[in-house]
């Protein structure tokens, strides 16, 4: 009997969960791959969907007789849910935002308008992922949709794939996703930067991440911009430096008809910030500590002790001189994007309320002292010495 039972039990639990929960069919979705936003002349905004197209292919030799693997609906409504649903007139079939890659935003709609308002339908609807990158774009933001991918199936793909990469390998960029943005938006510290991408001017039409734009909450808006030759040093203050390199420019002699330099490959970096309030005036120490190995040698060669700090401390000089210029640069955007603010929040309260009114000025006015402690791991195969031994 209680077999009987149980057989019974699991045959209802069966029929009922094999249902579709909302009624729909896969043939009733249209996957979205990637998105972007653009503004209409008329103010409206410009919503450009790229679809995932079953039966596509994206292989160069396929397309001819099976088409491309994805398809772009536009659409433009004064909402982004507007929008959304209005591209069903086109498509015959309901967005489906759960497989989003990259969100992109372009630069003429962020410098002018709120973009928390341009993300409330995704953070609201429990379709998009909260993993989804965020990119603000030069130019249209739909141009870049329509590029061929290098390696990837969609341009979104091997967008998400570039940011995560370029942390990682080159601190080139930051990856930034609608969850960061999100709780970022409501915190105490509101400035941040989100990747901005850019075409190249080659040959062959290319996105890549050019650097970072600056953008302040609640206003929402994009204020300034940092080049990516300087985004490295912007991590190491935000302690989100994964992994990277440096280039150690070398002495230039009369003979030399080009600019030679050492590389050291950073593998392990960590930053600490200490704030500090003296007299009503904000001091900043900030010390970083560093491991890394030699990446490449062209003028120096690391053979005694004597040879390993001449090395260490061309490192830590560059390292000096770089994240000085980039906090002056932060300070003339008066930009925290560092979270001193948080800081301050957290272990001043007190101090944080009365300053936050105008704390984008006490940040600019802030005093700092960097200290760079750098130590050589690892010199290579080749011992310390660089691959032509008779250099002079």
């Amino acid at each position: 009997m209680r077999s009987l039972f149980i057989a019974l039990c699991l045959s209802i639990c069966a029929i009922t969960l094999s249902a579709c929960w909302n009624q729909l069919e896969l043939t009733d979705w249209g996957f979205v791959q990637a998105a972007a936003i653009d503004q209409t002349e008329g103010g409206q905004i410009r919503l450009t969907s790229q679809i995932y197209k079953p039966g596509g292919s994206s292989t160069p030799s396929m397309e001819s007789t099976r088409g491309a693997s994805f398809v772009d609906i536009i659409s433009e409504n004064p909402t982004v849910f507007g929008a959304s649903r209005d591209a069903t007139n086109n498509l015959g079939r309901k967005l489906q935002w759960s497989h989003m890659r990259v969100l992109l935003i372009s630069e003429e709609i962020a410098a002018h308008r709120n973009i928390g308002d341009l993300l409330d339908f995704f953070t609201r609807s429990h379709e998009p992922r909260g993993t989804t990158a965020i990119m603000i774009t030069h130019g249209p933001s739909s141009s870049y949709l329509s590029m061929r991918p290098l390696i990837e199936s969609t341009i979104g793909q091997q967008l998400k794939s570039i940011e995560q990469l370029a942390q990682d390998q080159s601190g080139k960029t930051m990856e930034v996703t609608l969850t960061d943005l999100s709780v970022l938006a409501n915190g105490p510290s509101t400035t941040t930067v989100i990747p901005y991408v850019n075409k190249s001017n080659d040959t062959q039409e290319l996105a890549k991440v050019t650097g970072m734009a600056i953008i302040n909450f609640p206003k929402g808006t994009m204020s300034g911009f940092i080049p990516s030759h300087k985004t490295p040093y912007l991590l190491m203050l935000m302690n989100k430096y994964k992994g990277g390199f440096l280039n150690l420019p070398c002495k230039k002699s009369v003979d030399d008809d080009f600019e030679s330099s050492d590389s050291f490959q950073i593998s392990k970096l960590h930053t600490q910030i200490k704030p500090s309030v003296k007299d009503q005036e904000l001091f900043l120490n900030i010390i970083l500590d560093v491991e890394g190995n030699v990446g490449e040698l062209s003028c120096s060669q690391i053979l005694t002790e004597k040879d390993i700090n001449r090395f260490t401390a061309r490192v830590e000089q560059l390292l000096k001189k770089q994240l000085s210029d980039m906090l002056l640069l932060l300070q003339k955007e008066k930009a925290d994007i560092i979270g001193i603010g948080t800081m301050l929040h957290r272990w001043h309260r007190e101090l944080w309320k009365k300053w936050e009114p105008d704390w984008q000025q006490h940040f600019a006015d802030s005093t700092f002292s960097i200290e760079a402690h750098v130590q050589l791991m690892n010199s290579g195969v080749n011992a310390g010495k660089p691959f032509t031994t008779n250099k002079k």
